[in-house]
């Protein structure tokens, strides 16, 4: 059984809009939010009540599962996501399926690792034994894979769980300051393209019969 009947919504244009829109954005000198502006942290708020202009196949917008560890990291203003697939396959294989990332992801990571040289972020982690592609494992158990690390800007974690006959996928972001969120709203288009991506070849690989 599904863990929720909500489409996935394909949101790219309004998100780039947003990004756009962030050059309205400032702060007035006593800390507080300029008159007229918009806070960042809105930009990500406001994805999920975005408008689905068309259907997005089995993959699909879900809660995050109760039984995640990511729901002991949640803080107000923290963005967190889940999309959700049908799928009969053990969580280690999804997460290798989900991170074993098509050319056109990988053209993206590239960038994304070019781009944030100068600013000295960190796009490896610790050194660990353990990982599923490029994310450090932090933990595991036979539903759920959580990976991630910590950086000066954001600290994030992806988790995959296999739960009954579905695999679910979910990102946990929080912002340290203005740059972690400018970079979050950036990367959200892509974020989502992978996301959705991911879970459609973890479908095809292992379908539910």
């Amino acid at each position: 059984m599904s863990l929720c009947d909500d489409s996935v919504q394909n949101r790219s244009l309004p998100v780039l809009c947003h990004i756009l829109d962030l050059g309205r954005t400032a702060r007035a000198t006593s800390g507080h939010i300029a008159p007229g502006m918009d806070h960042p942290i809105s930009i990500w708020h406001s994805i999920n009540d975005w408008p689905s202009p068309m259907p997005t196949g089995p993959v699909r917008k879900t809660p995050l599962p109760a039984c995640s560890a990511l729901n002991q990291r949640r803080v107000p203003n923290d963005f967190l996501d889940c999309y959700t697939v049908d799928a009969s396959i053990p969580v280690r294989e999804a997460a290798n399926i989900i991170t074993d990332f098509p050319a056109w992801a990988r053209f993206l990571l590239r960038v994304r690792r070019i781009l944030t040289a100068p600013f000295g972020l960190d796009n490896d982690g610790p050194d660990v034994p353990d990982r599923v592609g490029i994310f450090p494992v932090e933990s595991e158990t036979p539903e759920e894979i959580i990976a991630g690390f910590d950086d000066k800007h954001l600290n994030f974690r992806v988790a995959v769980l296999a739960l009954g006959d579905t695999i679910s996928l979910a990102t946990w972001v929080h912002p340290h300051n203005i740059g972690g969120r400018i970079y979050l709203a950036a990367i959200m288009p892509f974020h989502i393209a992978i996301a959705r991506n991911a879970l459609r070849r973890v479908a095809m690989a292992a379908p539910v019969r």
